[in-house]
């Protein structure tokens, strides 16, 4: 608090008398963020954006034993020393604010689960069926390259058999699975104290589908962001203990503490001075709030093991270090043609969560690359993994952690093999589940909130692709806002204008994004765009009758 001193004066302005306000110091804010930590991420992203020329890219690393995040690397960025020629769109932190469908890195929970429920052990036998599952009239596939007979789950895990984590999802049943979920921290705040955190996209129970339980297994028909990705990562790294992630010290002992004597003989006061992460082995004592046992000890123990063989044998292979275990689980996601309206070739999310070392993590870390446009491939295996093994083995370098594994002597570059696939591409999520859990969303999430006129990107909406791939971007326009804002549930990518009838949905099909808006906005109607171009899909469909503060779900593809 700033000092102050007040001054009585007669009309000659001659002082009568005064009392003086020592000033007071204000409370220190020291960042969890190591500056080395974060450097060595940002420049890994900054090698992987120009590699793959991807539309955006996110890292985040945290110590698996506090939440603490350590670094938090996002592409593209603005200079601070240039804003006024920065958008809206590059101030977006695309860690907390944005929201994808994961899909295979989510197996993780689904494999945590049904381990923990003891509805399978890593070495009991499952059957994938050939590759292929039938579920309430949907056809599910594995790869189209997998035709897996029985395996056992750990292979299952290795090879991303999404017919494995159907059929383990469906034996837990969708109460138990839901509870791990939310236990993990999906659906929730993360609490990281950064603006703009969402809770993602995940229905109750109650309102999912009759082939929910098989979409969500795979990590469709959920939303979620990267810090809640690299959560759940630490919560199995640390033997099953979710930690809420932060960007804050909250423990005067995780800095240096230095003493100065203040001004007048005051008492000294304690500065805390950001100081170099130095990895723990222990959780904190006692756990600070929020934390919970989301799996035991040994069921953590095991998807460790199952993670590292997916690095070792499956399709994380490029994920592997020198000198060091790793563990995790690559992810890809389509988006869609717009000229068949179904899966790309082209287009896609490409994620990895891991940790390492796997017998005594350290780190765990999660990378989400938004559309690769170059490169060899689009899978996670081939975007996201080498971007992981680039990070995990520098930031171990430097910590100084002991190597676990034999150092291998440097190999000569050779021809890149085909990177294993860890997604179907047949298994296209119900646009009609992503329009129900958008509209789901409590009032209070920043997915509902609304945008102010001159925070409105334009043409500076980076681009985007379907719901099952892409995280939400905004695409707003100025909107008039209803006397009773309580009433009318708004995101950050709509507009609103709201009636108090019914409302028919107008057709947004083959509309670019800034009409689309116009069009929603004179029906009274919000819309929530997912990706950049024009509308290939909507829902609710055209000539549907609504209520007022319905959202309206458009996927768009160029």
């Amino acid at each position: 608090m700033a000092g102050r001193m007040y001054t009585a004066m007669d009309a000659r302005r001659r002082v009568l008398g005064s009392t003086e306000h020592e000033p007071e110091p204000g409370q220190n804010l020291v960042l969890t963020i190591d500056s080395d930590i974060q450097f060595l991420a940002e420049r890994a992203l900054d090698h992987a954006m120009e590699r793959t020329q991807a539309a955006n890219g996110t890292v985040v690393v945290q110590d698996v034993h506090t939440g603490q995040i350590l670094a938090l690397a996002i592409r593209p960025t603005f200079n601070p020393n240039q804003f006024r020629h920065t958008t809206p769109a590059l101030l977006r932190n695309h860690a907390v604010s944005d929201v994808y469908e994961p899909g295979s890195t989510f197996k993780l929970v689904t494999y945590s689960a049904a381990i923990d429920q003891g509805v399978t052990k890593p070495d009991d036998l499952i059957d994938c069926q050939g590759g292929q599952i039938t579920l309430n009239g949907r056809v599910i596939h594995d790869d189209k390259a997998d035709h897996y007979g029985v395996i056992t789950v750990h292979e299952a895990l290795e090879h991303s058999s999404d017919v494995a984590a159907v059929k383990l999802a469906l034996k837990m049943g969708p109460d138990n699975f839901y509870k791990y979920i939310r236990d993990f921290g999906f659906g929730s705040r993360p609490g990281v104290e950064l603006p703009g955190e969402t809770r993602g996209l995940l229905r109750p129970v109650n309102k999912w589908g009759s082939t929910s339980i098989g979409s969500i297994a795979i990590g469709q028909e959920i939303g979620v962001t990267p810090v809640q990705l690299v959560s759940m990562v630490s919560t199995i790294a640390n033997g099953g203990i979710f930690l809420p992630p932060h960007v804050l010290m909250s423990n005067p002992a995780s800095a240096n503490v230095q003493k100065s004597a203040s001004a007048k003989g005051a008492p000294p006061q304690v500065a805390m001075q950001p100081s170099p992460f130095r990895p723990g082995g222990e959780l904190p004592n006692p756990l600070p709030t929020g934390a919970h046992r989301v799996m035991s000890e040994l069921s953590a123990a095991q998807m460790r093991k199952m993670m590292e063989g997916v690095v070792l044998y499956g399709t994380g292979k490029p994920a592997q270090l020198n000198g060091y275990s790793s563990g995790g689980k690559t992810g890809t996601a389509q988006k869609v043609d717009p000229r068949t309206h179904l899966y790309s070739k082209t287009m896609h999310i490409a994620s990895f969560a891991g940790m390492a070392p796997v017998n005594n993590p350290v780190i765990a870390v999660a990378i989400v690359i938004d559309t690769p446009t170059k490169g060899p491939s689009y899978y996670g295996t081939a975007v996201s993994a080498p971007v992981f093994a680039e990070v995990a083995q520098q930031v171990l370098e430097y910590l100084g952690v002991p190597h676990d594994v034999d150092i291998r002597e440097p190999k000569p570059a050779a021809k890149p093999a085909k990177p294993a696939h860890e997604d179907d591409q047949d298994n296209e999520p119900d646009i009609n589940a992503l329009f129900a859990a958008v509209n789901d969303l409590p009032a209070d999430d920043p997915l509902r909130d609304p945008v102010p006129p001159s925070s409105a990107p334009q043409a500076q909406t980076p681009a985007d692709g379907s719901p099952a791939t892409t995280q939400a971007q905004t695409t707003t326009a100025a909107p008039q806002l209803p006397a009773n804002p309580a009433q009318v549930p708004v995101s950050s990518a709509s507009q609103v204008m709201v009636n108090t009838d019914q409302l028919k949905v107008p057709t947004l099909i083959g509309m670019p994004v800034r009409r689309v808006i116009e069009t929603a906005a004179l029906a009274g109607l919000e819309v929530q765009v997912m990706g950049s171009g024009t509308v290939r899909e909507q829902a609710p469909a055209a000539g549907s009758m609504v209520g007022p503060g319905t959202r309206v779900v458009v996927r768009c593809s160029r």
